[in-house]
């Protein structure tokens, strides 16, 4: 338990990658994928409309799922502006597309840790929304937990297993919401740190 609590808050300092420079663009210097012999590349899936757009949960949105390889959804054209930095090694922060409301994406090891979307019309199962009303929150997720940060920050946290949603709360309404490892969600919330 002591090494988790030594390892943990590097990992998680380190998820925080938003603000760092741009390094590599993630490729490590080597080339991008060839197509298959005899072929182009695969072409990447239609994207969802807003009426057809997949459901926020815990684990994700559409192809953006915890555990996604930033590898694959950067050939398929899911990820892009992908930044890394020295200062943070085996992290990257990208960015989804349009079709599922650009969410700012976290990996670690090229695996998505979590997500981050602020566009109103990426919804729930259960209709919570960016810009919805604090009240409506609480009462479609009855078992909510209040977190607060060390800057004077209100969130409602919703666990499933390893995964939640964090509906950051501003003016009453909801400014942002997470999704993705339950554990660096509430760390970075809540200690407010970052790479």
């Amino acid at each position: 338990m002591r090494y988790r609590r030594l390892v943990l808050p590097g990992f998680v300092i380190a998820l925080s990658l938003a603000g760092c420079s741009t390094g590599t663009g993630g490729t490590g210097g080597n080339p991008p994928p060839s197509p298959p012999a005899g072929g182009s590349a695969t072409a990447p899936p239609p994207s969802p409309t807003p009426a057809t757009r997949p459901d926020l949960t815990t684990k994700g949105l559409g192809p953006y799922v915890v555990g996604a390889r930033l590898d694959a959804l950067r050939t398929a054209g899911l990820a892009v502006n992908v930044r890394e930095t020295p200062a943070c090694p085996g992290i990257a922060a990208a960015q989804g597309t349009a079709a599922y409301g650009k969410p700012d994406l976290a990996f670690y090891q090229g695996a998505l840790q979590y997500l981050s979307v602020t566009d109103p019309q990426v919804r729930t199962a259960d209709g919570a929304h960016v810009s919805m009303p604090e009240a409506q929150v609480r009462a479609a997720y009855a078992g909510a937990t209040d977190i607060n940060n060390i800057q004077g920050g209100r969130g409602l946290m919703v666990q499933e297993g390893a995964n939640a949603l964090l509906f950051h709360i501003g003016t009453g309404v909801v400014s942002r919401i997470e999704a993705g490892l339950a554990e660096p969600l509430e760390f970075r919330f809540t200690e407010g740190e970052g790479c």
